[in-house]
């Protein structure tokens, strides 16, 4: 049963909806409160892409922006294709030098560059690599030079502000660490903190002043906010919601001051964090319900304002939909 003591509960309706709330306690409620709240966000226009794949799409975990192109990755290739409607995948893998080594669970774009992550618990190889420089797929250029990560802490998120890349590593108990890495040139990943009470961190998104990580923690599963001013502070929930083991798609709206955090729950639900880094966030609920527990991949169009997302629900062959 979803608890609210650390989390607001939402619940997505239009003005003069009815909504019947029950409650089971086996103590008396000592408080009881609803909030309505404006949303301008994306959610009631679903758009088929009707994109094209080369080969089978439906082991995907993540995806990400480069400009106008949409990329979609699992681990061991990656599709790439323009936002448009009718669109052709292109594959990119081991002949372009892009293989298992390079890849794992998240991709980010910046600057028009491409960076993928993998999951070795190595504490001295590379894991972060460009595989795409903004003209050229591959091969994967090591980004995290002369690197020492903890010990057992795969990274299987990553996130960026517009300037660098961040990375959480996915420890299963006890804490995150999470470090930065330019991404302007390969360079040696910088420790910002290690957020203590928070582990399982699968999906990670970044503005100005936070990291949100999609995790567990002390306070059960969700949505964490961590300073990153004072990451070893630790993390404050922000929503509830259930999440994967392995991915949670997660965007900000913008990377100074966001409107929407926008979370892709496991089991395909896309949800929506209204003002994130405010003293008063707002966890609205399910805007989308299309996907599957095996459906993880989402991205925003920062310029475009819509989400993209993978779903395989109506479509066993996985179909991209735009929604806005």
């Amino acid at each position: 049963m979803t608890d609210s003591a650390t989390a607001p509960i939402g619940l997505f309706g239009e003005p003069g909806k009815t909504f019947y709330i029950a409650i089971q306690s086996p103590t008396p409620i000592s408080s009881f409160s609803i909030g309505d709240y404006a949303y301008s966000g994306v959610g009631s226009v679903v758009t088929d892409m009707q994109v094209t794949f080369p080969s089978s799409a439906t082991v995907e975990y993540d995806m990400t922006m480069v400009g106008s192109t949409i990329v979609m990755g699992d681990t061991t290739s990656v599709f790439a294709f323009p936002n448009v409607v009718g669109a052709v995948a292109a594959e990119y893998g081991t002949a372009q030098g892009i293989t298992s080594t390079h890849l794992g669970y998240d991709l980010v774009g910046v600057g028009g560059l491409l960076f993928s992550v993998d999951t070795t618990t190595s504490t001295s190889a590379s894991r972060l690599f460009r595989i795409f420089d903004g003209s050229t797929w591959g091969p994967g250029l090591a980004w995290d030079a002369t690197p020492t990560y903890t010990a057992s802490s795969p990274t299987y998120a990553i996130a960026t502000d517009g300037t660098n890349v961040f990375m959480a590593s996915r420890r299963t108990s006890a804490s995150t660490d999470i470090y930065q890495v330019a991404a302007n040139a390969p360079n040696t990943p910088i420790l910002l903190g290690t957020a203590p009470n928070v582990w399982y961190g699968v999906g990670l998104a970044a503005d100005d002043q936070y990291f949100y990580l999609a995790a567990n923690g002390i306070s059960g599963e969700g949505v964490y906010r961590i300073s990153r001013a004072n990451v070893w502070a630790g993390a404050t929930k922000i929503a509830a919601l259930d999440t994967s083991t392995t991915r949670n798609a997660i965007e900000v709206d913008a990377f100074v001051n966001p409107q929407h955090l926008y979370v892709r729950e496991y089991g395909g639900d896309t949800h929506v964090i209204l003002q994130p880094g405010s003293a008063s966030p707002a966890h609205l609920g399910a805007i989308n319900t299309l996907g599957t527990t095996s459906d993880y991949s989402m991205t925003y169009d920062k310029v475009g304002g819509a989400l993209y997302l993978f779903e395989t629900e109506t479509d066993s062959a996985g179909r991209i939909v735009r929604i806005e």
